[in-house]
């Protein structure tokens, strides 16, 4: 368990222990989306009007 930022700084410098949006819609409110605590770890859905950060990712080859 990490926190303060919740991420491996190794692997993912200069992240902000922030939310962050997941790319994952909320099965129980259609405007909602999953967001992440880079901070705490959390996890939590919340309206899609919120700002948060978000990280741009791609599978490896």
């Amino acid at each position: 368990y990490s926190y303060r930022p919740a991420i491996d700084t190794n692997y993912f410098p200069n992240t902000p222990a922030a939310w962050f949006w997941s790319s994952s819609p909320s099965a129980y409110h259609s405007n909602y989306a999953w967001r992440l605590s880079f901070d705490y770890g959390y996890d939590h859905d919340n309206s899609r009007d919120y700002d948060y950060h978000v990280r741009l990712v791609r599978s490896g080859q």
